[in-house]
């Protein structure tokens, strides 16, 4: 392959030219190519999307995904190299993405190949100080729990939704639903539909810090064709997901991202060389575009070979997936897999319509029974979809998801809420009818947000005895707190009486009982270090308190 090479800096700007000189465009290309150019800023911060946009000529190109290979390496103020491809984003316009994590001045260089030869550009960046947390990892002190590049904790909680376009007008951004009611018999359009936006601002706002996009999965598709002739991808798809995904972190969450749907390719198939190759292809595509923006891999939506001696499609994939995520991010998949070490979180799919005074045991129950099992007993568990049967929404349901919040929480589980509030009367055709989640919901949502907020990540399970009262107990401590969570087990409408509990932390302070209904305060509590017996104050539903 011949290379050549002339790159310009036009002041700091990050705008470079590189010229292709003595070089014949193939039958192929229509036009003869001679300079890329490539645009960045100057300055971002840490943890920020950098961005470069590479000009090239596009038409004549057979197949426009594929006939064009762009390839940068990142070199870091320590030396530290990383690796990333490109991405074509529409006619004469490539892309790159970039996710720094040090401070200082950055340098680049990228090669664009076609059938011909390959150009090289160069350039440089610098990148302040900021204060964002950087990437979730798992906490390997505390394996069932998260935490950031910096320390602080990640408590997840999320949801999903489908994104269509409903209304057919060009784009599925702007039909999102958001408290919808009941709607009148035999109606079945979907109401109280609104834009991006203003549909992860509720949600964001409220707590919620994690968007699971299933691709293919009431979503749509990105890719038009996986093959070994060549892939094709759709534009306008293409563009949805930046949208989608940025506008998800532009509201404080993070993207969990499934890249395959109900038929990932070639999954019972995965001895053919070509289609396997069109499938890391794929893949490289997913990663090169959304990358940046993306803080776990999902490989599939409820799919797994028929035969469970089929899973080279998972062996090939899963260490070529691994190789080209210059950030490592964990990967999981659906159905999950517990029987394969090199999955790192298992992703269940549960829907439920358990009485409400059994909430806080099904789900505990749920995340049993994996934990149970001594190969996972210390693997992360993320519900990748939860939700009522039957129907999203009930009387109950609301009473039912806060109390499978903060069960799952106290398990050590987090959850992905199927969100369906355009209505109350969703129903689908089998027993997993997704949840209605509007603004009792919601506030919910955001009283535990604040109460986990104060959790760092070394929360583990702390044994709290009921010494008194017909109530179920859950408990964690750290070295910096403690928190008890307790349900009332005779009905929800009476309050409970005499309700004591006993614990033992190796720290005193001041325990504070909330309502996860309201927030309001139920009462204060002084906590020795050693063992403490403390009356429970009278609640309905159940009550919460930290220790601090």
């Amino acid at each position: 392959m011949q290379r050549q090479k002339l790159a310009m800096m036009r002041g700091t700007v990050g705008v470079i030219a590189a010229c292709m000189m003595g070089l014949s465009m193939s039958a192929a290309q229509s036009a003869v190519q001679s300079t890329l150019t490539a645009s960045a800023p100057a300055e971002i911060s840490r943890y920020d999307v950098y961005e470069i946009t590479f000009g090239w000529e596009s038409e004549g190109y057979q197949n426009v995904w594929e006939a064009v290979e762009i390839d940068l390496t990142l070199t870091a103020p320590n030396g530290n190299r990383f690796e990333i491809g490109g991405f074509y984003y529409e006619p004469d316009v490539w892309k790159a993405r970039f996710v720094p994590d040090q401070v200082g001045e950055w340098a680049w260089t990228a090669a664009l190949t076609d059938s011909v030869g390959t150009v090289e550009a160069a350039g440089q960046f610098r990148v302040t100080e900021s204060d964002a947390a950087g990437w979730v990892r798992q906490n390997l002190d505390n394996p069932t729990r998260w935490q950031f590049d910096n320390g602080s904790a990640y408590h997840p909680l999320g949801i999903t939704d489908c994104v269509l376009d409903i209304n057919q007008n060009g784009t599925p951004m702007d039909d999102f639903g958001l408290d919808g009611e009941l709607r009148p018999p035999g109606v079945h359009i979907h109401e109280n539909l609104v834009d991006a936006e203003t549909y992860f601002r509720a949600y964001g706002e409220a707590g919620f810090n994690l968007f699971r996009w299933s691709v293919d999965n009431c979503s749509f598709t990105l890719y038009d064709r996986i093959a070994p002739e060549g892939n094709v991808y759709n534009e306008n798809a293409g563009k949805w997901g930046d949208q989608l995904v940025q506008v998800a972190r532009a509201n404080g969450m993070r993207v969990y991202l499934t890249i395959f749907g109900f038929n990932p390719p070639y999954l019972e198939d995965s001895t053919n060389e070509g289609g396997m190759a069109a499938v890391e292809r794929a893949i490289a595509y997913v990663v090169n575009r959304y990358g940046a923006y993306v803080d776990f891999w999902e490989l599939m939506n409820e799919a797994r070979p028929r035969r469970r001696a089929s899973d080279g499609w998972y062996e090939r994939i899963v260490p070529y997936l691994r190789g080209i995520d210059p950030y490592a991010r964990p990967i999981s998949t659906s159905w999950e897999r517990p029987d394969l070490d090199y999955i790192d979180i298992l992703s269940p799919h549960w829907y439920a319509n358990e009485p409400r005074l059994e909430s806080d045991v099904a789900m505990a129950a749920q995340i049993d029974n994996f934990r149970r099992r001594r190969r996972n007993a210390q693997r992360p568990i993320i519900f990748g979809e939860q939700g009522n049967a039957q129907q999203n929404w009930d009387e109950e349901s609301a009473e039912r998801m806060r109390i499978r919040t903060w069960s799952a929480f106290f398990n050590a589980a987090g959850l992905i809420f199927f969100n369906t509030s355009f209505a109350k009367d969703f129903r689908s055709g089998n027993s997993a009818s997704n949840i209605y989640l509007g603004v009792e919901e919601r506030g919910y949502i955001s009283i535990h947000a604040a109460f986990a907020s104060e959790l760092d990540a070394d929360i583990r399970p702390l044994t709290v005895t009921v010494a008194n009262g017909t109530i179920r107990v859950y408990g964690l401590i750290s070295d910096e707190s403690a928190a008890v969570y307790v349900v009332n087990t005779t009905d929800h409408a009476n309050p409970t009486q005499d309700a004591v509990i006993s614990l033992t932390v190796p720290f005193a302070g001041t325990g504070e009982w909330i309502s996860p209904a309201s927030g309001e305060v139920l009462g204060r509590v002084e906590i020795a270090a050693g063992e403490n017996v403390i009356a429970v104050p009278e609640f309905t539903v159940d009550a919460a308190m930290r220790v601090g």
